[in-house]
């Protein structure tokens, strides 16, 4: 069996709708906002695009992004006095290092 290049951008854009289904739902349950608020479900498409952008890719990674948006503002990537922004525009730094900082500041806030 083989499986077409138009199949496999199927399953893609399935598994991305999926994905960003349970990143909406995540984000719902973290600020106490309805799932169905479609204001909601766009900003965390932005969002996710926008983590792709960095490089992210695993859920934990995209997730960690999309929070992080949700949190500090939805242009934190872009705000050079954030601790975030220093994180994400440092070219040594993995995208998966650099969602683990991004968690570690997500906690730090969190706690104050």
């Amino acid at each position: 069996m083989q499986i077409t290049a138009a199949q496999v951008a199927i399953m893609r854009k399935h598994s991305e709708e999926a994905f960003v289904r349970r990143v909406v739902r995540f984000i719902a349950e973290q600020q106490n906002l309805p799932a169905s608020e479609p204001s909601l479900r766009a900003r965390c498409e932005d969002l996710v695009q926008r983590a792709r952008s960095f490089g992210f890719e695993t859920e934990f990674e995209v997730a960690t992004f999309v929070m992080s948006g949700f949190t500090f503002g939805m242009d934190f990537d872009r705000q050079e006095g954030l601790p975030p922004h220093q994180i994400l525009i440092d070219l040594e730094i993995e995208p998966q290092i650099k969602a683990e900082r991004l968690s570690v500041v997500l906690d730090e806030f969190d706690r104050r």
